[in-house]
């Protein structure tokens, strides 16, 4: 069996106003930093929506990838113990 991982099928990444040019590599980095974190099981969530996340015009892309991901897998691992869809890895 294959191990549990994260897919994403499209992400649409709202970011305020002066961080337009920057969106795509936050983005990307958002996807490298949910490959490092742990995932024990699928789990299956059709439409997931998170609630704003406040951004300093001082951060680095990767440290708004980060929180962003983080915010990704904690709503994904709760609404998959929440809902039920937690399919166990045998």
């Amino acid at each position: 069996m294959a191990d549990p991982s994260f897919t994403i099928d499209t992400l649409n990444l709202h970011v305020p106003h002066g961080f337009a040019g920057r969106a795509d590599r936050i983005a990307r980095q958002v996807g490298n930093a949910l490959a490092r974190l742990p995932i024990h099981h699928d789990v299956e969530v059709p439409l997931l929506q998170l609630p704003a996340i406040t951004v300093h015009g001082g951060e680095s892309n990767s440290v708004i990838a980060r929180r962003i991901a983080q915010a990704i897998h904690r709503q994904v691992i709760n609404t998959g113990l929440t809902q039920g869809q937690i399919h166990g890895a045998d």
